[in-house]
């Protein structure tokens, strides 16, 4: 099969490193893949030596002072003609890569790829491929406004859904009767894992300290304020603990200065994948977000593989992750009536954690147990299996 994954950008992001991991695996299945960037002033090149060899990398331009002149006559026919050369050299861009790869499937992972190709297969004739739409909570957000979702919604052929919120809000919004659907969760490989780890002692970290980690966006719905909050009470009743935050914004940056703490070390990386040799010196993972398009965060799944016990909100589908099948990996904590997190209970779930050594060994446990289960191979066969589906539907 061929298979073009498709993204707005390949900067660092949950859907950017689901979409790297789907296609490595796909190509080990032995299906041609291919990756197509529609921004490429937003590609991490860190990101590309996790690629494999045979995957195909693809985008309008790779040339920056090409992209620089580009961009200056775009700005001109912008404000005096009000049309763009960028979306023209894109949108043919894609449309040759597209009768030179053969696709039997065109699978976008981002909303923004979602609309154009919406648009762009409206001038391919004699369509041979089918389209389909992953979805992993940006629709909730409108960062697609209605009319462009609905575009979307009418041309593709099926949609994959990371978490039931995401289509269950497609399904409120839209006329999607005669759509096949399907919830696909994301998963996570060993391969991903690097093997330099630092240890605490790079961060000058005592060795004995119990180590609170949070790995997320650097925006405040993530709740980092709130877990600041906690870790300062919390470091009162065990002075031997530190609270190691792994994110990347002047919001957090600031914050961290708001409230600063011997104890608290902050990771503000450069390398997009760096933070991925961090993770074994966590002891307790968490994630006390609020935000309103979270769906099934890979930070969660990773928590799982590295056997960290978790503190999350029970937000879009994370109880999926933290209790899945019955086994308990974390603590799921409920949002407030503000619809936000509490940091006393979030300082509660620490001590709980703390205190009770059984328990903690137990959601170790657990999470080696259900590990299996966001294996990206698994989730990787799911996906082949629609898209088989879709195509024997067409």
């Amino acid at each position: 099969m061929n298979i073009i994954l498709s993204l707005t950008n390949m900067e660092m992001g949950g859907a950017q490193l689901y979409t790297i991991l789907l296609a490595n695996e796909f190509q080990k299945k032995g299906h041609n893949v291919a990756i197509y960037v529609h921004q490429p002033d937003y590609i991490d090149y860190s990101l590309k030596k996790y690629v494999n060899k045979n995957i195909v990398i693809q985008t309008w331009c790779t040339n920056n002072v090409v992209r620089f002149f580009v961009w200056k006559i775009n700005g001109f026919l912008k404000k005096f003609f009000n049309c763009s050369i960028i979306e023209y050299l894109n949108e043919r861009k894609f449309i040759n890569f597209i009768k030179k790869f053969h696709p039997d499937i065109i699978n976008s992972q981002m909303s923004y790829s979602d609309y154009l190709i919406s648009k762009y297969i409206k001038k391919i004739k004699n369509k041979s491929f089918r389209f389909i739409v992953s979805t992993h909570g940006e629709y909730e957000l409108n960062v697609v406004d209605s009319n462009k979702a609905l575009e979307v919604i009418k041309v593709c052929d099926g949609i994959i859904g990371g978490a039931s919120k995401n289509l269950d809000h497609i399904n409120d919004n839209f006329n999607v009767q005669k759509k096949i659907m399907k919830i696909i969760r994301v998963g996570f490989s060993d391969q991903l894992k690097p093997v330099n780890n630092f240890n605490k002692l790079d961060l000058n970290i005592p060795d004995n300290d119990i180590v609170i980690g949070m790995v997320a966006r650097g925006i405040p719905e993530k709740g980092w304020e709130e877990l600041i909050i906690a870790f300062h009470k919390y470091n009162t009743l065990y002075n031997n603990s530190t609270l190691l935050l792994i994110g990347k914004s002047q919001y957090l940056s600031d914050t961290v200065k708001k409230y600063f703490h011997p104890k608290i070390t902050h990771l503000n990386l450069n390398n997009s994948m760096e933070f991925l040799k961090y993770l074994n010196i966590i002891d307790i993972g968490v994630l006390p977000t609020y935000f309103t398009g979270e769906s099934f965060p890979n930070i969660l799944v990773q928590y799982v593989f590295y056997q960290i016990p978790s503190i999350a909100t029970d937000i879009g589908d994370i109880k999926e992750i933290i209790s899945i099948k019955n086994n308990e990996c974390g603590i799921l904590l409920k949002l407030n009536k503000d619809r936000k997190v509490s940091n006393e209970d979030i300082l509660k779930a620490l001590i709980h954690l703390t205190e009770n050594r059984e328990y903690y060994n137990c959601l170790k446990s657990n999470c080696k147990k259900v590990k299996n289960l966001f294996e990206i191979k698994n989730v990787a066969e799911e996906y082949i299996s629609f898209y088989e589906r879709v195509i024997s539907n067409g």
